[in-house]
């Protein structure tokens, strides 16, 4: 049951990474045909289109680095259960930011 929950939980994070990598393979043969022109239309429209390129860009990089984290919190948890059941587990507070935290779930 516990394999079920976990692998379930996985599947977010990796499918976002996944959509993320074909999102910015879009974008970087959307660079790759702005730069192949060498008349002026194709510079204007490059100057035009790496702004909103750019912010695509970054969004799909914090977007895999959410679900990075997301995915080894749920390794983490596979690991601390296997410590438990051999009663190896030891206890690790630490302080985090709950906001910070919804926004990356939200964002994934």
């Amino acid at each position: 049951m516990i394999n079920a929950c976990v692998s379930h939980e996985m599947r977010n994070p990796i499918n976002s990474i996944q959509c993320q990598n074909y999102k910015i393979e879009q974008l970087i043969k959307t660079i790759v045909d702005l730069t192949k022109g060498n008349d002026i239309r194709s510079i204007n429209r490059f100057k035009e289109e790496i702004g909103s390129i750019s912010e695509e860009l970054d969004e799909s990089c914090q977007i895999q680095l959410a679900s990075t984290k997301l995915l080894n919190f749920c390794v983490g948890d596979m690991l601390s259960l296997a410590q438990i059941n051999s009663r190896k587990f030891r206890k690790d507070c630490s302080n985090m930011n709950i906001k910070e935290t919804i926004d990356e779930v939200m964002m994934i």
